[in-house]
């Protein structure tokens, strides 16, 4: 079984994104593996691992922490990010998503029936710091192309799919 670990820390004066897998089946979580040393964004709240494929992870990343997403244009500054290799690489997930979110994504959520379907949506406590964007929710049956839901909802802090 693979569990998911989040952390941020800071090197050098930098808040950085630190993501690790453990394999509890073989040391009950000593030891942990860092995945994300490439990211060239430093700031990560979700992270999903597939409950059928763990060499499928998915997760998001920002720009920079939630205080300063308000004094510039770009503000969150969000992607969200696909590895199939358990970590070892990861690409932006870029088919049909917006090349950044101005939001960050808060939630993620792999459907537990086997298939890739995935959903990711923005908002949280990041609209307090990035004033008159919109929400969004996004799907996925391939965790490869994306379709954005076309409802007006409000922020979103956590998903759940069944």
């Amino acid at each position: 079984m693979a569990g998911v670990w989040a952390q941020s820390q800071r090197k050098d004066g930098e808040l950085l994104v630190m993501l690790a897998l453990a394999d509890f089946a073989n040391d009950a979580g000593k030891s942990w593996e860092c995945i994300s040393l490439d990211f060239d964004r430093t700031y990560g709240v979700a992270l999903r691992v597939h409950p059928r494929d763990p060499s499928l992870l998915l997760s998001a990343v920002a720009r920079g922490i939630p205080p300063f997403w308000g004094k510039r244009p770009e503000r969150a500054d969000a992607t969200v990010v696909v590895s199939r290799d358990r970590g070892k690489t990861w690409k932006q997930a870029t088919d049909g998503l917006p090349p950044r979110f101005e939001l960050m994504v808060e939630a993620i959520e792999i459907a537990p029936n086997g298939r890739h379907r995935a959903f990711i949506g923005t908002g949280g406590e990041g609209m307090k710091m990035v004033g008159g964007a919109k929400a969004e929710i996004y799907v996925s049956d391939d965790v490869q192309s994306w379709r954005r839901i076309p409802l007006d909802v409000p922020p979103i802090a956590s998903l759940a799919a069944l």
